[in-house]
């Protein structure tokens, strides 16, 4: 039985596939689970605030890089944490950053969750990196994960959750229940219209593929309005 809680992803090479140079940057890492921003940095000057919801990997990270700050946001998820609050990013951060990186985080949100933590997001930063699976990378994940489920997801319009080894739902809101684990399927292109207003642009960048991947887009400010 797999589940999302305390579950350590291992992918060591995050820096690469962000395609970014972060030399000098302020960085807000949401979501960092197991450090693999982190871990990937190579040797240039930046400054690093890591964002998680479970206080165990900000505990862990707190030890393995004293010299960098790991916030624990108390802020609900269904698998990750299923006993948090509606707590805001703005009521633990108060600084703005330079780019913000949410790695491997909106492959595990509804999609009303993952607009609100873009907003959140954007609140203190004038950018951010993020990945979504889109319908095609089902099929790593389905391979990686349970080769005993459906080896392809029905038609959709908006969103697809597979929760709790072999369940679907499809176009429908997820109640704000605990669940074991959460991958989210997206039609990319409806969350990204529904966030856009004046103020903010954004740019599909680059396909990465791969269980640990997806669609890479990166959202910011346009500061010329």
């Amino acid at each position: 039985m797999i589940q999302d809680l305390g579950y350590d992803v291992e992918y060591n090479d995050v820096y690469s596939l962000l395609r970014e140079d972060l030399t000098g940057k302020s960085i807000l890492d949401y979501g960092f689970n197991n450090g693999n921003l982190i871990k990937s940095m190579p040797d240039i000057d930046y400054t690093y605030t890591g964002i998680e919801l479970q206080e165990s990997f900000v505990n862990k990270m707190s030890k393995e890089y004293p010299n960098h700050t790991f916030l624990h946001l108390n802020k609900f998820h269904p698998s990750y944490n299923p006993t948090g609050t509606d707590i805001k990013l703005t009521d633990i951060v108060n600084e703005r950053y330079d780019i913000a990186v949410a790695w491997n985080v909106f492959t595990h949100c509804t999609m009303e969750n993952t607009k609100e933590c873009l907003d959140e997001i954007l609140e203190v930063s004038d950018k951010v990196i993020f990945n979504l699976y889109s319908p095609g990378h089902y099929e790593f994940c389905h391979r990686y994960l349970r080769p005993d489920s459906p080896k392809q997801l029905e038609d959709f319009m908006q969103s697809a959750y597979w929760i709790d080894d072999n369940e679907f739902i499809y176009d429908e809101q997820l109640e704000q229940t605990a669940t074991k684990w959460l991958f989210s399927f997206y039609n990319a292109d409806y969350i990204l219209d529904t966030i856009k207003n004046s103020r903010i642009k954004y740019t599909k960048e680059h396909s990465v593929g791969g269980y640990y991947t997806g669609e890479v887009y990166v959202i910011e400010i346009n500061k010329e309005r």
